[in-house]
């Protein structure tokens, strides 16, 4: 039997690895990337300004509140007296004197009152008064929603005279507010009969202002409303009141 030779080939070299020292993609074009930045912070911008822009408009009973500053100035005659102390953070009283005034219907011309701030926490206050003639007057102001979009709180107020005639009083309102708008509603007892308001301001612009309110008083049978605009400049604030 003869010897058969055979002769095996080497397997093929794998391929070669991929070069770690190969260079990193190049980097976006610098004006690309720049214009896509500014583009950004515009729409950032403009969202912004666009919500800063406008502003809560306050309640009607402020509507033309920095004209009364002006115009109905806070004067009297005789002399009055103010003292405060803040006890606690939470408790706050007051003490009050006019003499001599023809500001208040007491033949001696002379009154005082002691007040009392409480507050519960940061939504609830409660405050009482009390004057020398026996009058007795309570208000709680509550806080129940306080967000960006969205503001509702009530005010409850009662004031009880010793004749218990009809200057005896209990009204709530309920205060509702947005960004750009607040209303109001009010409903008690005033003057011997039922009272019930309504009021809206709206902000029209950064600079306009509308809004309007009605009452009814049931003591009178009658109903009263207005309404008005105002515009506010750089440095200049106009109205318009019916």
């Amino acid at each position: 039997m003869g010897a058969k030779l055979s002769r095996c080939d080497a397997p093929p070299a794998p391929p070669p690895l991929p070069s770690t020292n190969s260079p990193p993609p190049p980097p976006p074009d610098a004006d690309e990337k720049g214009e896509a930045a500014a583009e950004k912070n515009d729409s950032i911008s403009e969202a912004i300004s666009s919500v800063s822009a406008y502003s809560n408009p306050g309640p009607w009973e402020a509507f033309n509140s920095e004209c009364k500053r002006v115009v109905f100035l806070d004067t009297f005659d005789g002399a009055k007296v103010d003292l405060s102390k803040q006890l606690s953070p939470f408790l706050l009283i007051n003490h009050n004197w006019m003499l001599g005034t023809t500001a208040v219907p007491d033949p001696m011309k002379n009154f005082y009152s002691f007040t009392t701030q409480v507050m519960v926490d940061e939504q609830t206050a409660v405050i009482g008064r009390i004057d020398a003639g026996g009058t007795v007057e309570a208000r709680v102001h509550r806080g129940w929603l306080q967000s960006e979009d969205l503001q509702v709180a009530t005010k409850v107020v009662a004031v009880a005279t010793p004749e218990f005639n009809e200057n005896n009083q209990m009204v709530m309102d309920v205060d509702v507010g947005g960004r750009t708008w607040s209303g109001q509603v009010k409903m008690g007892s005033l003057h011997g009969g039922n009272i019930l308001g309504l009021s809206y301001v709206q902000s029209i612009t950064p600079s306009l202002t509308i809004g309007g309110d009605a009452l009814h008083l049931g003591s009178q049978g009658a109903s009263i409303g207005s309404y008005g605009v105002r515009y506010a400049g750089t440095d200049w604030i106009g109205y318009g009141l019916d």
